[in-house]
């Protein structure tokens, strides 16, 4: 039995696409909404009466265990709502299973299409962005953002992709951005990494010229150019408020 897990909050522009990926593919759907105000309950529930609400802890990964526990298969698909599962890896994933290929993984790695500023970047750190995203039950997420999947045993690959319509602009990287260091920068405090003011700067140096340079996110064009300069904002936020909390502690 596969269940699909999402969470979400204010999804309605992105839930309908990722729900109708997964139809025929998984035997349930397990959605935890952490307070959506727009019509992204409706729209779910077009598809699943499992919906569980929980308040927003600023934790992907506790919300996402949580879907894990509320979900009956032995194995689980976590998607993003941002994310969909092309017909080329849906029917990868059935092949898989129907096979009994699934008896010698504890999870499986899944290449990921990025979508941003409406055309998929292939260069920088977007491809082929491989995520763990179907695993057995008894594995588990860890880190508030950003999160892993722990999961014991081996680990394959399929070559289909999933879709992530990411940032359709640069008003919705930093909006995301603000929230996302906060939990940042909290976990680099409870980690006892060293602060310090010069890493306020090198890192975001340093990661625009991993992205732009040497994984050659140039290739990407003017894309790629705003996208390396974006998380190099992002690399500088992270740091300047861990610097920040360091300080005030």
């Amino acid at each position: 039995m596969l269940s699909a897990i999402i969470i979400t909050k204010n999804e309605e522009k992105n839930i309908s696409r990722c729900l109708f990926s997964i139809q025929g593919l998984v035997d349930e759907i397990v959605v935890v909404d952490t307070g959506s105000a727009d019509r992204t309950l409706e729209i779910v529930g077009r598809y699943t009466d499992k919906i569980f609400s929980q308040r927003w802890e600023e934790d992907f990964a506790k919300h996402k265990n949580y879907a894990i526990f509320q979900s009956k298969g032995d194995w689980i698909l976590s998607l993003d709502a941002d994310e969909e599962i092309s017909s080329e890896l849906n029917t990868e994933i059935k092949n898989f299973f129907a096979s009994g290929k699934e008896k010698k993984y504890a999870g499986m790695w899944i290449p990921r299409k990025n979508i941003i500023f409406g055309k998929w970047l292939k260069h920088g750190e977007n491809w082929p962005d491989y995520q763990l995203k179907i695993f057995r039950r008894g594995s588990c997420f860890q880190r508030a953002v950003h999160e892993l999947v722990v999961v014991n045993g081996p680990r394959g690959f399929f070559t289909q992709p999933i879709i992530h319509h990411s940032y359709n602009n640069i008003k919705s990287f930093i909006q995301r951005s603000q929230n996302y260091t906060d939990i940042e920068a909290k976990i680099l405090k409870q980690e006892q990494e060293k602060s310090s003011f010069k890493k306020v700067f090198v890192y975001p140096v340093a990661k625009f010229l991993k992205v732009y340079i040497f994984k050659k996110g140039f290739l990407d064009g003017w894309r790629g150019l705003i996208y390396a300069g974006l998380l190099a904002y992002y690399s500088f936020l992270k740091r300047l408020k861990h610097y920040q909390i360091n300080k005030k502690s």
